[in-house]
Formats: structure tokens, sequence, C-alpha cells
């Protein structure tokens, strides 16, 4: 059970981050201006954490058990599985998202 609980963890971690997220994107729509720095590491975060060691531990170890549990869980198992593997290429498109907000205008006003 010491790896569920450290899964656990995690996703309390990444809701934390997510909402984080959120109140930065406010206050950069609301001063007009983007903190690259601020979201280029969480995006580090998020490329070196979660897409290459939280999701392969669900990925190879929790969805693997859940699957020999539950064929009920197929479909949902599926989807997240899907999630994770077009996860690094929606981070890269954020990442250019990024870049062009911080130059201002439009860009800024979408990414935020």
């Amino acid at each position: 059970m010491q790896a569920l609980r450290i899964i656990t963890e995690e996703h309390r971690n990444l809701w934390r981050i997510a909402t984080t997220l959120d109140l930065v994107a406010d206050e950069a729509d609301a001063a007009g201006r983007v903190e690259e720095p601020f979201f280029t590491s969480v995006f580090d975060y998020i490329e070196q954490f979660m897409d290459r060691s939280h999701h392969a531990k669900e990925d190879e170890y929790l969805f693997r058990l859940l699957r020999q549990r539950s064929a009920d869980a197929a479909a949902l198992l599926d989807r997240l599985q899907s999630e994770h593997s077009h996860g690094p290429a929606s981070l890269l498109a954020l990442r250019a998202k990024l870049a062009q907000a911080a130059d201002g205008g439009e860009a800024r006003a979408a990414f935020t």
C-alpha cells in the first residue's frame, strides 16, 4: 500500500500546482504580462517528474494491476494512458504558446 500512498501524494502535489497555475494565470491576465520563468519552471517539473516518473509508475504498475483486478476499468485506463502518451506533445504546445505570450498582445491573452 506504500505505492498507492506515494501516487496519491503525487496527485495532491499536481493538484496544488494546477491550482497555483490558475492563480498565476489570472494574475498575469490582470497585470497584462506573463511571468515566463515561473511557467517554464512548472513546465520543466511536469516534463521531468510527471511525464518521466509519475506517469511511468501508473502506466507500468498501477494500471496493469487495475486491469487484472477489473475488466470494467479498461476504458478508463485506456483513456488515462492515452492522456499520458499525449502529454509531452501537449507540453511542447504549451511551451510554444508561452514563448508567444511573453511577447504580449493576443498571444498573451490566449495563453492566460
